[in-house]
């Protein structure tokens, strides 16, 4: 680990000092400042205030923040820009602005810059090597936001994430061997992909999720709108206020999650006939 002189920059190589000892060492000692790592010509920056993350760059496709919640919030990318222009201009931070112009509510907003944070941290663990570099002053337009993440609780589930989910696979996977071990002694005939699986799946488009239909689509049904809720509100995610909104609850666990509790609910139903 190398310190510029004259400069109050900390930085160093990735495989001698990890991101999580990073953000561990940024958590205990309340370090204030711009975590930025590097793999060959990925760059992403977590901007951290007393030890906690406040926010995230990205030049990663998907993990742009404007592009982001222009697609978790059902905003149109014009309008994130122009928040990001007004709120430069106004010297405040962007995340305060889109709650002050009323642009995004609260839960909203902190549930899709917790997922983003999560996504990106969960591609850095799957790094071969790279760079960090920690330089102790934010920007004015980050400092004082109204997100606070501790980054222990953060990374967690980003290994989770990374691994492949949330730690509900290990029932998901009880239910696919419950089915299959009754298809192969002839007690259950294979039935057709549950209609709101498919209906789900082409939403899924290239382009991205079209939100407003899935959420309709799955609204229709009361029970399983209330097991995905039931699933964002479980202990492990522990989220610091519950989560009543559909919507909210999609934006937080993500649509890989939604589609496997989708599923299982499906396969349950089968298993139960």
């Amino acid at each position: 680990m190398e310190r510029k002189t004259g400069v109050k920059t900390v930085q160093g190589d990735l495989g001698l000092m990890s991101l999580q000892d990073l953000l561990q060492w940024g958590s205990t000692r309340n370090i204030t400042g711009a975590l930025k790592v590097k793999s060959q010509d990925l760059v992403k920056t977590f901007y951290l205030q007393e030890g906690k993350i406040v926010f995230l760059t990205s030049n990663k496709e998907g993990e742009r923040v404007g592009e982001f919640l222009a697609k978790y919030g059902e905003l149109g990318l014009p309008l994130i820009r122009g928040a990001i222009e007004e709120s430069q201009r106004r010297g405040i931070p962007f995340t305060a602005f889109l709650l002050s112009a009323r642009i995004m509510d609260t839960a909203t907003l902190s549930a899709a810059i917790t997922q983003l944070v999560i996504m990106a941290l969960a591609d850095c663990l799957s790094w071969k090597s790279g760079a960090f570099q920690l330089n102790d002053a934010l920007p004015p337009a980050i400092l004082n936001g109204p997100i606070k993440l501790e980054s222990a609780d953060i990374f967690d589930r980003a290994q989770a994430y990374q691994q492949g989910g949330t730690g509900h696979e290990a029932g998901d996977s009880e239910l696919l061997r419950q089915v299959a071990q009754r298809i192969n002694s002839g007690d259950i005939d294979i039935p057709p992909v549950p209609d709101i699986l498919v209906r789900l799946n082409e939403c899924m488009t290239d382009e991205g999720p079209e939100t407003q239909e899935i959420l309709r689509i799955i609204m229709a049904d009361q029970i399983l709108t209330s097991k995905i809720l039931k699933v964002v509100n479980s202990p492990y995610y522990g989220f610091s206020r519950q989560v009543t909104s559909l919507q909210h609850a999609i934006v937080f666990i993500g649509f890989k999650q939604m589609l496997n509790i989708v599923t299982a609910y499906s396969l349950n139903k089968i298993i139960m006939k």
